[in-house]
């Protein structure tokens, strides 16, 4: 009788085993979903939310961008990383494309790397943009 009782025990301790492992392991599953999920969802959102910067047909640029807002102060030209600010801001609220015709871009003053020492306008360049995006105030 007493061999019956201790199968009978370990039986159902391994029963209670099994059952903590199954909600750990859903658990588990549960938690690694949420994370990849919200890893994911966030990539997509920055992604969609980025400013594009793209040589346009005269070598100029071609700024696009999506649920703005966004504020553009520098340009930068690769592969030199020659810096230059813009006299205005650009800015706009909401989706929407801006044009820096290659002319207005020449009539800029560019700065090398250490943006002490002015340099000639960086020919055949690949274009950046340097921007931020304001958080509205609080009402």
């Amino acid at each position: 009788m007493a061999r019956l009782d201790i199968t009978t025990k370990l039986e159902e301790d391994i029963r209670r085993l099994r059952l903590w492992n199954l909600r750990l392991t859903v658990a588990l599953a549960a938690l690694v979903l949420a994370v990849g999920g919200g890893f994911v969802v966030s990539l997509v959102l920055t992604n969609t939310s980025r400013l594009l910067c793209e040589k346009s047909e005269d070598g100029g640029i071609r700024l696009s961008g999506m649920d703005g807002p966004y504020v553009v102060t520098h340009i930068v030209a690769l592969p030199s990383h020659a810096v230059a600010a813009l006299p205005e801001s650009l800015g706009w609220v909401s989706s929407g494309n801006y044009s820096i015709p290659l002319a207005r871009l020449r009539k800029l003053e560019w700065l090398g790397v250490s943006g002490k020492e002015p340099i000639n306008f960086p020919e055949n360049s690949t274009w950046q943009a340097l921007y931020v995006r304001p958080e509205y105030a609080r009402k």
